[in-house]
């Protein structure tokens, strides 16, 4: 792939405006572009049309003479720096190329290079050098003198093979091409690693020894790759670091760790502020943390009687007039009859508890649907209605074949594949004027308020108008958000995705219970798998007002945050651009429609009154808030 940057193109030779082997390329903020023309010793200087205004250099290494130069960055006073990559320095001068300054011999000691190659300049005027055969960044001020390094020879994180192309963005971070790695690093401004991306494969979607980096005033990022031969583009967002802070360029919000150590938490539930219940998927017990401290004494222990095959999933309060709460527990068990084994099938369960004296007691089970020791896609997640009726989601259960998986000749629906709908005494709900069940009178067909779910684990209302989004998962591809009405029908096991997509769907293959379920396409679809989780909106301004009543979910394969404003009929997402067609069709795409990544992966989401609560496959909990609100992250 190659542009033409200037109207009259430029061609290869010695002579005033023609090139050989250009490598560096920088801008001023005059128009003007400064080349640095490699194999022939020299830059040169066009108008932004490309008409040839100036040149300096030769071959040597007396002062403002080159061998091999490469990178090259303007700082705000118009001051060229230039990585004279085999002579082993940089070299300073002015914009018309009187020579300034130069720092740097051969060497590993600081200050000392072995092929510079990549340089940038920060917003403070720091001048960053990508030292490519010392395999390290070196950091100096403006006048040359040695500030900070990073880096060693290796592929763990924070380490390079040949990197060369550097980049900063608008709040600092540091972007590294590490090309013989075939990826890109990202650090805070100090040299603290951020995230990666990128893998050797010879395929459009994967870097193959990366080289150049620029950003554009969007945040975004355009690479170049050799082996590919392309150059790609990624609209960047904001990272968190492994202590859960973002580093946004566009975004007031910061995260906090409020709590880590924990096993896999999947779920929290608040009593008050600053007091809640979390569950940890496979720990069969309920622990309470106060002021970000966890209680001695759990809330609940079935360490005992049970073994967690798939998950503790879910957990709700329910404040009662009198001064008690319910709490409501989700999750997909068995039963230890034999000494810490497990004894036949395992079971969805619901269980109702009264909070008596800092502990759950009573247990009332409310639902329950048989499973097997090996099947896949039980459980899901919880929340009370503003109806005050509780409504649960739960996945297709290793692949039953039911009408609730619009098998038009299959058996009535046993509880899966459905967003559950009961009391919080576990009885059906019926048409407060009709009585009548929504899809049926059967048992348990009188449960579902919606079918035709995979997998699904997220669930929330939108409090402005009372209804219902969910999150599930596709197969191998087509994860979606869903606009859920009374007897909705999702669709699967006929169609995951957009319809549009699959040329062979016909709405008339699907079950309806006589007219009353209703089809429709998702609100947003990842083509590729992400592994939504969770979903929650925040129907306040606790993150800032332009997030009011937005809707944020999470994904556990990249553990990005998506943020979504709704259109104004609150029925769809407003989406623009490449994501107008409401499908995320390459990973561009997906990065567009996040807000954050979150190290550790993303499970779940819960508001809080002070934030958003977000758990972590790495046992954090982290809440998401407002800057200007927040105390000082932990970083």
């Amino acid at each position: 792939m190659k542009f033409n940057l200037f109207t009259n193109e430029t061609t290869y030779g010695t002579e005033n405006g023609q090139v050989k082997f250009p490598h560096g390329i920088a801008i001023d903020s005059s128009g003007k572009v400064y080349i640095a023309d490699t194999a022939n010793n020299r830059i040169q200087v066009f108008s932004e049309n490309g008409t040839f205004i100036n040149k300096w250099g030769k071959t040597g290494k007396a002062d403002g003479n080159f061998n091999t130069p490469s990178g090259i960055a303007i700082d705000s006073s118009g001051k060229v720096y230039i990585a004279d990559t085999a002579n082993n320095r940089i070299q300073v001068f002015s914009e018309n190329g009187t020579f300034i300054n130069k720092w740097g011999k051969t060497g590993k000691a600081d200050g000392n290079f072995n092929t510079p190659s990549g340089i940038a300049i920060d917003s403070s005027g720091k001048v960053y050098i990508a030292d490519t055969a010392n395999n390290r960044i070196q950091v100096f001020s403006e006048n040359g003198t040695f500030i900070n390094k990073w880096g060693k020879t290796g592929k763990a994180d924070g380490n390079f093979n040949t990197p060369s192309g550097i980049a900063i963005d608008s709040s600092g971070k540091v972007y590294i091409a590490d090309t013989a790695n075939n990826r890109i690093q990202v650090f805070s401004e100090n040299g603290t690693f951020i995230n990666k991306w990128g893998k050797f494969e010879l395929n459009d979607n994967k870097l193959n020894f990366p080289y150049g980096l620029a950003m554009d005033k969007h945040g975004g990022m355009y690479v170049t790759d050799e082996i590919n031969n392309m150059i790609s583009y990624t609209p960047l967002i904001s990272f968190s670091n492994k202590d859960g802070r973002i580093f946004a360029s566009n975004s007031s919000l910061v995260l906090e760790r409020v709590i880590d150590g924990l096993d896999t938490p999947t779920a929290v539930a608040f009593l008050k502020p600053d007091d809640f219940l979390v569950l940890q998927k496979t720990k069969p017990l309920i622990v309470r943390v106060v002021n970000g401290q966890i209680l001695d004494q759990p809330v609940l222990n079935l360490t005992n009687s049970t073994v967690i095959k798939g998950c503790m999933c879910d957990i709700a309060i329910s404040k009662q007039e009198n001064g008690s709460a319910y709490v409501f527990l989700y999750y997909y068990m068995g039963e230890d009859k034999n000494g810490g084994n497990l004894t036949g099938d395992l079971v969805n369960r619901l269980y109702r508890f009264e909070l008596v004296n800092e502990k759950l007691v009573n247990p009332t089970v409310l639902l329950e649907m048989n499973s097997s020791q090996n099947a896949l896609h039980n459980g899901g997640k919880m929340v009370i209605g503003p109806d005050d009726n509780l409504y649960l989601t739960i996945g297709d259960i290793d692949g039953r074949t039911t009408l609730a998986q619009n098998i038009k000749d299959g058996p009535l629906p046993d509880g899966s594949s459905g967003i559950i709908r009961i009391t919080q005494d576990g009885q059906p709900v019926t048409d407060p004027i009709t009585k009548d069940f929504l899809l049926g009178s059967s048992y348990p067909l009188n449960l579902y308020y919606g079918y035709g779910i995979r997998n699904s684990f997220g669930i929330d209302y939108d409090a402005n108008t009372s209804e219902f989004w969910i999150t599930d998962n596709g197969p191998t591809y087509g994860d979606e958000i869903d606009f859920v009405k009374p007897a909705f029908n999702g669709g699967w096991k006929k169609i995951s995705g957009m319809s549009s997509l699959s040329p062979n769907f016909d709405k008339n293959n699907l079950t309806d219970f006589v007219g009353i379920g209703k089809y429709y396409d998702p609100a947003f679809v990842w083509q590729t798998p992400v592994g939504v989780t969770g979903l929650a909106f925040v129907n306040s301004d606790i993150l800032g007002i332009e997030y009011k009543n937005d809707l944020f979910v999470g994904d556990i394969n990249n553990g990005y945050l998506y943020h979504f404003d709704l259109d104004h009929n609150r029925t769809g997402l407003k989406l623009d651009g490449l994501l107008s067609d409401k499908v995320a069709e390459n990973q561009n795409e997906v990065i567009k429609a996040a807000i954050a990544q979150i190290y550790g992966k993303v499970i779940s989401l819960e508001l809080g009154s002070d934030g958003l609560y977000i758990t972590t496959a790495n046992g954090k909990i982290l809440k998401l808030t407002d800057d200007q609100e927040s105390s000082t992250p932990i970083g």
